[in-house]
Formats: C-alpha cells, sequence, structure tokens
C-alpha cells in the first residue's frame, strides 16, 4: 500500500490544477495563453495516477480512519470505475466543448470535483461529514449543467438547485431526526443503537419518520419516481458534456450509499423501507417506461429511460438477504453505465453540416432518420447499443435483466413484481426498436446535410464496448465475479 491514498492524491491533484489554471489562464504578461490543451493533459495525467494508486491498495483490505472514513473493495471498485469513467468522458467531450465554446478549464475542474466527492462519498461512515459532501457535489453539478450560459442551460441549473436544495433539506432533517433519537452519527454505533431499541413504539414512529425524509432525498438525488419531474428538463437544456457526467457517474455510488443506510443502519426497520422501496422502484419503471413512449427529443428519452433503469436497479434492495441478488443489481448497474456512456459518446459527438456550412448537433429522434444512408457503421453501433439497453439477447444487457429477475422469483412475496417488470420490459422495447425503423427504414431529410466523422477515439472506445456487448455471454464470468465479491464485501 502507499504511503498517500487516492483520495488524498486526487483533492491535491484537483487543486494544483485549479491553481495552475487561474494562475496561467489569467496572466496579463502572458497575455491569457489557451491553457485548454494543458488542462486536459494535466487532468488525465492525474487521473491515471490516481488510477494507479487505487490499483496498487486494491491488495489492502480495509483503512480506518478513526471511523469517520473507511476504505475498502467496495469503495475501491467505484473508485476504479468512476476514474476510468472521468478519463473516457475527458476524452469524448473535449471536441464538443471547444465546438460549443464552453468553458473547458471550469469544466473539467467540475468533473475532477466531482469525482473526488465520489470517492469520498463511498467512504464516509459519518452523517453530517456525508451531508457536507453531498453538498459540494451537488454544487459542482449545478454549475456543470448552466455552463452553456444561455437562458435554456441557467433555467435548468435553476430547477436542478431548486429541486436539490429541496432534496438536501429533506436529508439533513431526516439527519437531525436520527441524531435526536440516538445522539449518534456514525453509520455503525447506529446500527448496534437500532437493535437496542427494536420494539419501542415512540421511537419507532421517529425513526420511521426519518427513514421516509431520508428516502425522500435521496430519490431526488437519483431521480427516482415520484421524485423525478426535473430529469427530463435537466437532461434536454443542460450541455450534452454534462448528461454525460449527470448519466453515468451517479447510479453506481448512490446504490452503495442506499445499500448502507438501508442495510446497515435500518436493517432492523425493512419492513418500512422495503415498502418505500418497493412503491418507487414500479412507479419508477413504469413512468419511465410510459413518458419515454411520448419523447421526440433523444435527451429526454433517454432521461425516461434512466428513471425506469433506475426502478430496476434498486429493486434488487428487495432480496438483500442474499449477496448474489446483490451481485446482480451490481452487474446491471455496471452494464448500464458502460452503455449509457457509449451512446452518450456518440450523442455528445454527432454533429450535421448543411450546405452553409453551419453545424447543429443531434437533438430530436428525427434527425436520425436514414442514417444508415450516410453513416451505415454508426448507425449499426447506434442499433446494437439500443437493442442491448431494451434487453434484447443476445446482448449483455439481457442476461443481467435474467439475472435481476431470477433474484427477485427467489422470494414468494416479489413474484408478482417481476410478471409486472417483465410486461413494462416488453412495452419499453418499443420506443428503442422506433428509433431503429427511423435509422434503418425511413427517409432521410435532405435539409439536415452531412454528418461530420465521428472523432477516432470515440470509435474506438465505442466498436469495444459494442464487441464487449456480443461476446459478454462468453466472457462474462469476471464481470459476474468481480460483481459476487464486491457484494459480499458490502455484508462484512
Amino acid at each position: 500500500m502507499l504511503s498517500i491514498l487516492s483520495e488524498h492524491y486526487l483533492i491535491l491533484s484537483s487543486l494544483i490544477i485549479l491553481c495552475f489554471g487561474i494562475i496561467y489562464k489569467f496572466a496579463t504578461h502572458l497575455q491569457f495563453p489557451e491553457i485548454n490543451a494543458s488542462i486536459n493533459v494535466l487532468a488525465l495525467l492525474a487521473l491515471l495516477s490516481t488510477a494507479i494508486i487505487v490499483y496498487v491498495d486494491s491488495s489492502v483490505h480495509l483503512v480506518l480512519y478513526n471511523s469517520l472514513f473507511v476504505k475498502d473493495h467496495v469503495t475501491l471498485l467505484v473508485e476504479a470505475v468512476t476514474i476510468l469513467l472521468a478519463i473516457g468522458i475527458l476524452i469524448m467531450t473535449s471536441e464538443y466543448n471547444k465546438r460549443e465554446k464552453l468553458p473547458q478549464f471550469e469544466y473539467v475542474i467540475l468533473l475532477l470535483f466531482v469525482i473526488t466527492s465520489i470517492h469520498l462519498l463511498v467512504t464516509v461512515e459519518e452523517l453530517f461529514a456525508f451531508y457536507l459532501i453531498l453538498e459540494f457535489q451537488s454544487i459542482c453539478l449545478y454549475v456543470l449543467s448552466s455552463l452553456k450560459k444561455n437562458k435554456y442551460s441557467v433555467e435548468a441549473a435553476m430547477k436542478y438547485f431548486i429541486i436539490g436544495s429541496f432534496a438536501s433539506i429533506l436529508l439533513l432533517l431526516g439527519f437531525s431526526f436520527i441524531y435526536g433519537i440516538s445522539g449518534m452519527t456514525n453509520l455503525e454505533d447506529l446500527y448496534v443503537f437500532f437493535i437496542g431499541i427494536k420494539q419501542q413504539e415512540q421511537m419507532d414512529i421517529l425513526v420511521c419518520i426519518s427513514i421516509l425524509l431520508i428516502s425522500a432525498g435521496l430519490f431526488f438525488k437519483i431521480y427516482m419516481a415520484p421524485m423525478h419531474l426535473w430529469v427530463s428538463d435537466i437532461y434536454a437544456q443542460s450541455p450534452t458534456s454534462s448528461v454525460i457526467i449527470f448519466a453515468t457517474t451517479s447510479l453506481l455510488p448512490f446504490y452503495i450509499i442506499v445499500f448502507k443506510f438501508y442495510v446497515h443502519v435500518f436493517g432492523e426497520y425493512d419492513w418500512i423501507w422495503k415498502t418505500i422501496l418497493l412503491i418507487t422502484c414500479l412507479t419508477s419503471i413504469l413512468i419511465g417506461t410510459i413518458g419515454a413512449m411520448y419523447q421526440y427529443s433523444i435527451k429526454r428519452l433517454l432521461a425516461y429511460s434512466s428513471i425506469a433503469n433506475t426502478g430496476y436497479i434498486f429493486a434488487s434492495l428487495l432480496v438483500y438477504q442474499s449477496p448474489f441478488f446483490i451481485a446482480n443489481g451490481l452487474l446491471y448497474i455496471l452494464l448500464y453505465t458502460i452503455n449509457s456512456f457509449g451512446l452518450f459518446s456518440l450523442i455528445v459527438n454527432m454533429r450535421y453540416r448543411n450546405e452553409k456550412g453551419e453545424e447543429f448537433q443531434l437533438e430530436n429522434i428525427d434527425q436520425l432518420k436514414g442514417l444508415v444512408q450516410q453513416n451505415a457503421m454508426l448507425s449499426v453501433i447506434f442499433a446494437i447499443y439500443f437493442y442491448t439497453i431494451a434487453g434484447l439477447p443476445p446482448f449483455s444487457f439481457f442476461f443481467t435483466k435474467i439475472f435481476l429477475f431470477s433474484s427477485l422469483l427467489y422470494s414468494t412475496q416479489t413474484m408478482w413484481i417481476v410478471v409486472l417488470m417483465a410486461i413494462v420490459t416488453v412495452i419499453s422495447v418499443f420506443y428503442y426498436l422506433r428509433i431503429i425503423q427511423i435509422m434503418f427504414f425511413s427517409e432521410g431529410k435532405q435539409n439536415l446535410g452531412r454528418i461530420r466523422m465521428q472523432p477516432q477515439a470515440v470509435c474506438i472506445i465505442n466498436v469495444m464496448i459494442v464487441i464487449f456487448n456480443g461476446v459478454f455471454m462468453v466472457y462474462g464470468t469476471p464481470f459476474v465475479t468481480v460483481a459476487q465479491y464486491i457484494s459480499f464485501c458490502l455484508y462484512i
């Protein structure tokens, strides 16, 4: 193990890059030099170095900091995945930010801060430290949604800020109830305390209120229904380079966080949080699926799709008694994150150029009409992504959905949920196949112009993801093994 942890290194690196950018970007004697390329290189070096430290630390099972922060193999997985995502996001979005004239320096710094906050969130074991870190992350996300500085982007940021602030109030109120009941804020101490007060009626009422408030606050952060109303507007009006951060970096850490709160802290009160989770998961699946059917904006459609998939993911916590069932939820998140990243990387780099030389982005599904006539390879990759996310065989997502459904079938109380989820899954296939039909069997609009070639790095990464989706059935065992090992570590 190294003497410096990855969180320390990433925080220090982010601050050094921030200072470098401020000093050079506003240097009058250097005539305000262009530093975007330098910032990108420094950020990539910082992330790669952090990844090396995470790899070296992987041999260590547990690191404690007075029980305030705890590092184990679960947190190492989250850190490794988010670092790889951050590296990919930097590579995929640099061209987009340049063409849209977004401030690359600010974007890179905010991305590094978001990744740092995620690493701290999954390691923290104290309620109010968790709250402060979560608010730091939220502020970074608010700014990211407003980077375009037009009225739509600012409107998205304001909605995000108002709803996020309301969620933070609910979360803090829930924490204050817990502190008022117990006088404790450490998660391990709270677990022991709640076991001791089990079956005390007055205490049970207060605990149920705190669980309800905390659940509402967390569900706002991960856009589960009925706390989902802001999501489609945020996705549609924010810069696509910011949306890719929202869509890919939040689910895995929040799954671990929700598991900690529900299973570790409130394990003796599963009758209340399982009821809340059941209602929100089913509502998310139904609203996300039905809402996506009426969307013509590609980003709004993916927003509703993410709402539905959030419901599928967190439904796995209903059978938390077995680590193998939790492993299926973790595997679902990993594959959903990989495919979402690949799909958004295509969208963020897809641009049309008309005869006048004007360029514009992919915004609506209708713009994909006749895509196969202009770029057959791009249309095939799009089709594979939509087939995969729809859960159709023989691609990777089909097997993860089968694993997830089989987990719920082991309990007689959740069998009816599987039937409902299967029916809704069949319905969701409709809007994915509609997009494929538009790409391959509709006439393209002549006034859209020619599609710019995707950057080479984007093509290479997407081809790798597509190949992975196709061969997962044969070579997916390492991913299943990692998910099962991490799920066992969650219970330690």
